[in-house]
């Protein structure tokens, strides 16, 4: 599977959807001021963009593996920190459970 696709072709097709999901989605996960939050997955940064104004540029970041989404994103909220990770680069599930459960999280 590969993640090397356009960046505005995938947001031509799935932004039409995503924009206007992404404050159903920040109010679904109780996304409000004060909070950090990440994007895993983040595209070219549709969800992004809405949780930075709900929390600041400074308080979001954001991961994907599609170098392409990276700079899409970054564009798109250009104060906010990018990282481009593969799927093997993240803890594992164990390291999930303690971080989550030693900090507020978002979404459970």
């Amino acid at each position: 599977m590969t993640f090397e696709v356009a960046a505005d072709a995938y947001d031509r097709f799935m932004g039409r959807y995503s924009v206007q999901l992404s404050p159903q989605l920040a109010d679904f996960a109780g996304v409000c001021a004060g909070q950090r939050v990440v994007d895993v997955g983040c595209g070219p940064g549709a969800l992004t963009g809405e949780l930075v104004r709900r929390v600041g540029a400074e308080r979001v970041s954001a991961v994907d593996p599609s170098d392409a989404f990276v700079a899409a994103a970054a564009a798109r909220c250009p104060e906010s920190t990018y990282v481009m990770r593969r799927r093997r680069t993240f803890p594992s599930p164990t390291t999930r459970s303690r971080r989550r459960s030693r900090s507020s999280s978002c979404i459970s």
